[in-house]
């Protein structure tokens, strides 16, 4: 016998639909106070999106609106993994290190650069322990970044 979960149902007679954008609803209000109690001190504020790739955005132009708003406009450029999916949308393309799924929409809108994936096993220097293995990813990282593009860099 399957089980479900009373929450949606109620939910959806309550408010089918609600964007985030200046209204909230009491389910996501209580969902978000109770998130963020659960959070370390001084990261108690709360955004819902509606997936993967919309959450990959938002936390891009997070990171873009904390530099420019510390006057660092240069700070435009990331860093994400190879082998790495990050989403449908345009940006969050950007970020994608599978390079075939982002050839059909030709140059990315985000300057990335892409370091090697988080599997140990595939460590450089044939480390499987995750000391090794975080020694490895942390060189990789460094030699991506040529020095006069570290400042540009979010």
């Amino acid at each position: 016998m399957v089980r479900r979960w009373a929450g949606p149902p109620r939910q959806l007679e309550r408010l089918p639909f609600n964007t985030n954008w200046s209204t909230a609803h009491p389910p996501a209000i209580e969902l978000a106070q109770r998130l963020a109690a659960l959070a370390p001190e001084g990261l108690g504020k709360v955004f819902f999106t509606s997936g993967g790739s919309e959450s990959v955005e938002a936390a891009w132009k997070i990171a873009r609106q904390y530099h420019l708003a510390n006057g660092e406009e240069q700070r435009r450029r990331a860093i994400a993994r190879r082998i790495a999916y990050h989403g449908v949308t345009l940006g969050a393309l950007s970020f994608t290190g599978v390079q075939a799924m982002k050839e059909p929409f030709g140059p990315a809108p985000i300057p990335v650069s892409h370091v090697s994936n988080t599997n140990a096993y595939r460590a450089a220097d044939g480390g499987d322990e995750r000391p090794s293995a975080g020694a490895s990813l942390t060189r990789s990282s460094r030699r991506s970044w040529p020095k006069a593009q570290r400042r540009s860099r979010c």
